[in-house]
């Protein structure tokens, strides 16, 4: 058996999506890119007869629990009142 290689060099986020199917699901349920997939919609996408949409919404209901290190986060206001 090979050995593969391994994308835990510290860098990225070990998913490689190819270029040309970044957005892929945005397109296909009429949402602009960068807006958020309202649930809605990733639920009826799950249930959708193409097999390659219910893959995608699959993985993007999944992706909503990784850990988005490089993505913003809210931030609270820790001011002290007094």
């Amino acid at each position: 058996m090979a050995a593969s290689k391994s994308s835990k060099s510290g860098k990225g986020s070990g998913i490689n999506i190819k270029p040309s199917h970044e957005g892929r699901l945005h397109r296909a349920l009429g949402v602009p890119e960068g807006q958020p997939i309202p649930a809605a919609k990733l639920a009826a996408a799950k249930k959708s007869s193409d097999p390659a949409i219910r893959k995608e919404a699959t993985f993007a209901i999944n992706a909503k629990g990784f850990n988005h290190t490089g993505a913003a986060k809210k931030t609270t206001s820790t001011k002290k009142k007094g």
